[in-house]
């Protein structure tokens, strides 16, 4: 008997359809979330987002994809142009350390922004 393929979307999918299901038979009232949350192997929190998204985006199944975990806005980058220029000057110096090519990129852009300080690990 060959195992059954499922992936991460489907099992989701599941989930909610499972919870619906349980939703109808309850009319509307209360549902045993920790105990759906147990079959499926996920935590309560989680499976609590998951109905929350779902929910907010109309009962939409992309709503169950993963998101990017990486922050929208970064306040202390640097600018694109000193970016590249670090990588120039890396690629042209490439046993130059991190206070060598600072200390050169503030030396030729004195107005500019410039990279932050290195900052050495306590010991």
């Amino acid at each position: 008997m060959p195992w059954r393929a499922s992936n991460v979307m489907n099992e989701r999918i599941k989930f909610y359809l499972e919870w619906q299901r349980r939703w109808d038979e309850a009319e509307g009232g209360r549902i045993d979330v920790a105990e759906l949350c147990r079959v499926f192997g996920v935590s309560r929190q989680r499976g609590y987002v998951w109905l929350r998204r779902f929910r907010e985006a109309g009962f939409d199944a992309r709503a169950l994809e993963d998101r990017s975990r990486r922050p929208q806005t970064s306040p202390t980058a640097i600018p694109e142009p000193m970016q590249d220029m670090v990588v120039w000057a890396r690629k042209r110096h490439p046993r130059w350390g991190p206070r060598k090519l600072r200390a050169w990129l503030v030396r030729l852009y004195r107005r500019g922004s410039s990279p932050a300080p290195v900052q050495w690990p306590a010991s």
